[in-house]
């Protein structure tokens, strides 16, 4: 509806006498060399938005109110399709009106100087001028509107929560999804005591030792935190925040993004929770193979041990080989280290731990795959075997335990 009034505007705006065009046009360049430095020094953004050297592009927003003289229509047009929507992209609102300022200032000037000279038509001209200023005016002010309503438009539809606050905590603005849970982050909360002390230990000691010093020291933060809705549940948020300034650098705000993610928190630790019972599953089948108890004969079992044995296994060892020979009711029970790599203190320790807890429940040990480096070492370190019988291979000291009373 603007823009359809805004077209009415311009062409109820009288065309220009052509004398007065001319004049306009021939001052161009005059007007352009005296509005740089202006610019430069006070809209110096201005140049950057734009590969065109500075007197060029200067030179280019002037041709475009002179050609707008004879129809005013084309400044509209010129001015959505060209300048407009750069201007509300790369510069502030504030710019885009000192620039306008500056312009008005020389075209008055100019106008002055057209009637001083005689210029025909110059008192027309100059209003035709005049209204084409005021119409850019409008036409900047729609299209810093437009995107305003546009950004205003995403932000509402949005499925995060999204939140503004002033330097004192106190909210300025929240979105639809803000305003229908009635999440209060904590960053609200940083300069009021009562509402700070209000909060769950964890909340507060995260914002006041993570958020806050990198808020000040980054200007954003990005992170998980806890959030407490009005109807009193605690939900997991993952947080994008980040330091509104003013344009002289001074402290605007914050404004913060976050998105519920309760339901994947919940469901990485019924997975995490889930994965640790599979480990403790495979442990336990693994410490099953691992320490194999298999009955021989009548009386006799057989405990072949493969790999390393640490001391977490040494006491399985023991464990196992004292519940295989009560239910079994052993006589006899066969360790066989052939498949062990490394006989070591520790092993020694384990093996005569076994053999004494076996003797308390009326059995005897043999010990089977001792190998003469094995045999060097258990020497080397004192171990003592004790009663415990020995035998080279398995074979000899199931050959034994059968020769043996039962």
């Amino acid at each position: 509806m603007l823009v359809v009034d805004l077209a009415e505007s311009a062409r109820a705006i009288p065309p220009a006498p052509t004398a007065f065009c001319a004049f306009v046009e021939a001052e161009l360049p005059q007007i352009a060399e005296a509005l740089l430095p202006q610019i430069q020094a006070q809209v110096p953004r201005y140049f950057a938005i734009s590969a065109d050297p500075p007197l060029e592009r200067v030179l280019g927003n002037l041709a475009a109110y002179a050609a707008a003289l004879a129809d005013p229509t084309l400044l509209i047009t010129s001015t959505q399709q060209q300048v407009g929507p750069t201007f509300a992209h790369s510069l502030e609102l504030r710019e885009v009106l000192l620039l306008v300022s500056l312009f008005r200032e020389h075209f008055t000037d100019l106008g002055l100087r057209a009637l001083a000279d005689g210029v025909g038509g110059a008192a027309a001209g100059m209003r035709t001028l005049m209204a084409l200023v005021d119409l850019r005016t409008r036409l900047f002010g729609q299209l810093f509107h437009d995107l305003q309503q546009m950004f205003l438009s995403l932000v509402e539809n949005a499925l995060d929560t999204i939140v503004v606050a002033d330097v004192a905590g106190t909210p300025i603005y929240r979105n639809a999804a803000s305003r229908r849970t009635g999440e209060k982050p904590p960053i609200w909360y940083i300069d009021d005591q009562e509402r700070m002390a209000a909060l769950a230990a964890e909340e507060r000691e995260q914002l006041e030792q993570e958020v806050m010093p990198k808020l000040l020291s980054d200007g954003f933060w990005q992170g998980a935190s806890w959030c407490t809705r009005a109807d009193g549940q605690r939900r997991r948020m993952q947080n994008s925040v980040i330091m509104l300034r003013h344009s002289n650098g001074q402290p605007l705000g914050v404004g913060a993004f976050a998105r519920d993610v309760t339901a994947d928190h919940e469901a990485e630790l019924a997975r995490a929770a889930l994965q640790g019972q599979v480990i403790e599953a495979q442990q336990a089948a693994l410490r099953e193979l691992s320490t194999p108890m298999i009955p021989l004969a009548d009386g006799i079992i057989a405990m072949p041990l493969v790999g390393m044995v640490d001391s977490t296994r040494a006491q399985q060892v023991v464990e196992e080989l004292l519940q295989g020979v009560a239910q079994n009711r052993a006589a006899t029970a066969i360790i066989d280290i052939t498949g062990v790599p490394v006989v070591d203190t520790q092993v020694a320790e384990a093996l005569v731990r076994a053999a004494r807890a076996v003797e308390l429940l009326g059995a005897r040990v043999i010990l089977t795959g001792i190998r003469p480096e094995v045999a060097q070492t258990l020497v080397g370190i004192g171990a003592d075997l004790g009663r415990i019988v020995t035998r080279s291979t398995l074979q000899d000291g199931i050959a034994y335990a059968l020769r043996q009373p039962r």
